[in-house]
């Protein structure tokens, strides 16, 4: 993973994103993504990055909005202010530590990327249990859409229930 303040021109943010990695920030943010204030421009020089490896554990990303938009009397910067405001407007806490916003990502390092999605009960096969838990999940509305997911397709359906069944099929074989 990459994470931290890059100044990176777009073309160089679209080879990395080119080359396998994945923009966190414009994936769980979007178009409105902005990390930083100045002069009325608003924008993002704060990134995350995962490789291909990483990017399925990543369970969320978001900009803090804890410095970018606060007014500048609460800089950082103490030059410009008297010994008076620097008491009044000093407090020990997050907000207006610096100039733009950090970039938070969430990490389930306790999956691996290896894991079978079939594998639904995480026992390392997928059998009958698995099959059970899925039918069972879905008749009473309680499957979890990440894990019942399993050919990836970002919908929980019938096309899961045979993308289960198949991969039963060949673990068995295996």
């Amino acid at each position: 993973m990459v994470m931290q303040e890059i100044r990176l021109p777009r073309t160089a943010l679209a080879a990395l994103v080119g080359a396998g990695y994945t923009d966190l920030v414009a994936e769980f943010v979007g178009d409105s993504a902005y990390s930083y204030v100045y002069f009325g421009e608003a924008g993002y020089l704060d990134h995350g990055l995962a490789n291909d490896s990483l990017a399925p554990k990543v369970t969320g990303t978001t900009v803090w909005h804890v410095s970018a938009d606060e007014p500048r009397a609460l800089d950082y910067n103490l030059e410009y202010q008297s010994p008076e405001q620097q008491a009044a407007f000093y407090a020990a806490d997050p907000y207006r530590a610096s100039d733009h916003d950090p970039v938070l990502i969430g990490l389930d390092l306790g999956r691996s990327v290896d894991d079978n999605p079939a594998d639904i009960n995480g026992d390392g096969r997928v059998d009958g249990r698995d099959v059970a838990r899925y039918v069972l999940g879905r008749i009473f509305d309680r499957e979890d859409p990440e894990r019942y997911d399993i050919n990836g397709d970002g919908a929980t359906n019938h096309h899961d229930f045979r993308a289960l069944l198949q991969a039963k099929r060949d673990d068995r074989r295996a």
